[in-house]
């Protein structure tokens, strides 16, 4: 005769497999997160590299004897800091030599020298560059890198980024649509002892709305300024030796006593320095009616530090991946 399985044993089977389960889930559970945290991982190591690869690529050939200018600003705050002044949009513009090609013209236009900017974008509805609210530039998170080619045989008549000396019809745009420039490395070196260029250049290369790149993600006719996505809180900063230490400027209570009063940068502050400029950049760029650019001459920095906020595309690290690269300009 068979024998039955008693309700205590269906029971004691039921609540084992329970356990079973709940056991599988955890591991299963865990697996999940272990691969999403590690393909999370893995897409930020790739953007580091790209960025890091490039940046690298364009300083080994970086042009000394050529201006090179930066953009300064604090703010919007994060919403998670609101009260911290390191929350940083910069911008760069600096000349290069090296193997440059474009992007957009077939064949392609190729050149020994570059000028070459980076920066975080808007992102635009092309091509009117309308910028919608949470596409600006502090909330995009984009990278872009965009480059004009010093080439003798431009594919298009004219000079695209500047049209004139006397700046008529001028199209912000142009900046972000060319990848060449009619602007001689002669006359950049001079470019600030002209008032006519001074607003113009600075506003057509640094101006938050026209003078960033305007990146729309479903236009490839933009895309050739796109570094890397996920890429917040650019800063740049470079160096100089004070009282025989290594300093980096600008910087949050520099002598590190815990103090922010010597701090070099407060809050929601812009403003820009030059360098290899022959004379003083007046151009109010914020509207405060005072100038907002700074020349130093006969200095140039050893070193740049960048400092940005990597985030993946599934937002695992909600708070995202800091990141410090230094180019040493010396060498």
């Amino acid at each position: 005769m068979k024998r039955a399985f008693t309700i205590v044993e269906l029971l004691v089977a039921i609540g084992l497999f329970g356990i079973l389960l709940a056991v599988s889930g955890i591991i299963f559970a865990t697996a999940v997160d272990a691969h999403r945290t590690a393909e999370a991982t893995t897409e930020i190591s790739q953007n580091l590299a790209a960025i890091t690869d490039q940046l690298n690529a364009d300083f080994r050939g970086l042009r000394k004897d050529c201006p090179i200018a930066i953009w300064f600003e604090a703010g919007p705050a994060d919403p998670c800091d609101p009260c911290s002044p390191n929350v940083r949009h910069d911008q760069i513009l600096f000349f290069a030599d090296g193997d440059f090609q474009s992007y957009r013209y077939n064949p392609p236009l190729t050149g020994n020298t570059a000028r070459v900017y980076y920066g975080q974008a808007n992102i635009i509805d092309y091509p009117n560059r309308t910028v919608a609210a949470g596409n600006e530039y502090f909330e995009s998170n984009i990278l872009s890198r965009r480059q004009h080619i010093y080439s003798p045989f431009p594919p298009e008549p004219g000079d695209p980024c500047f049209p004139n000396i006397n700046f008529s019809n001028f199209l912000p745009q142009n900046n972000d649509r060319y990848e060449y420039d009619n602007i001689a490395l002669s006359q950049w070196k001079t470019v600030v002892l002209n008032s006519v260029y001074n607003t113009q250049i600075i506003t057509t290369c640094f101006d938050n709305i026209d003078g960033r790149c305007g990146i729309d993600l479903d236009n490839a006719e933009t895309l050739h300024m796109l570094m890397a996505q996920g890429v917040g809180h650019f800063q740049i900063q470079w160096s100089y030796f004070w009282g025989g230490q290594l300093r980096w400027w600008p910087s949050t209570d520099p002598d590190g006593n815990g103090d922010n009063s010597d701090s070099d940068f407060p809050p929601a502050e812009m403003f820009g320095i030059y360098f290899n400029m022959p004379a003083t950049v007046d151009v109010d760029v914020t509207g405060e009616g005072d100038n907002d650019w700074r020349t130093f001459t006969g200095f140039f920095p050893q070193a740049l530090k960048f400092t940005f906020t990597l985030y993946d595309s599934k937002g695992i690290f909600k708070e995202g991946k800091t990141f410090t690269h230094i180019v040493y300009l010396d060498g």
